[in-house]
């Protein structure tokens, strides 16, 4: 248990106060469009929950509902900018994807601020559904760009 929320605070420090603003930004406004999305299906909309308010960490950021009532799990990445071709997953991300497949979506959001988005365009969402899926026929690659480094005491 230890192990894991050193790994956690390490990631944390990589992020600055501008990455978790934009970050947020993005986590908000999916979750609004989510709550726009479920606004005939209240019994829906009140159980879409904020994991990333209540420091959960499974491998998402909220979980929400399709209009049939299925359950889907949205992990959210933003930019500040009017496209975006690359992203960081977590391996707990990875995993999530790898285990809910397509109940596992990520969103990526466009102009995630408020400020930037009145300046350019509006805030855009690009979903990618079953990024499992995705990677196994080659619409998406993924490749190593960070690496945990764990240090033991020599006995």
């Amino acid at each position: 248990m230890k192990e894991n929320l050193i790994k956690k605070n390490i990631k944390s420090e990589r992020r600055t106060k501008e990455s978790k603003k934009i970050g947020r930004a993005g986590e908000d406004f999916v979750y609004d469009q989510e709550i726009k999305k479920l606004k005939n299906k209240p019994e829906l909309a009140k159980l879409v929950r904020k994991h990333y308010e209540l420091n959960e960490f499974p491998g998402f950021d909220i979980t929400s509902y399709d209009l049939d009532g299925n359950e889907i799990f949205i992990e959210v990445k933003s930019t500040k900018m009017k496209s975006m071709t690359s992203f960081e997953i977590t391996e707990n991300e990875y995993q999530a994807a790898e285990k809910y497949k397509e109940k596992y979506n990520i969103y990526m959001v466009l102009n995630a601020t408020k400020e930037i988005a009145s300046l350019k365009n509006k805030r855009t969402i690009i979903k990618l559904n079953n990024p499992s899926n995705l990677l196994k026929n080659g619409t998406i690659k993924i490749s190593p760009s960070v690496f945990s480094i764990d240090l033991k005491k020599h006995t």
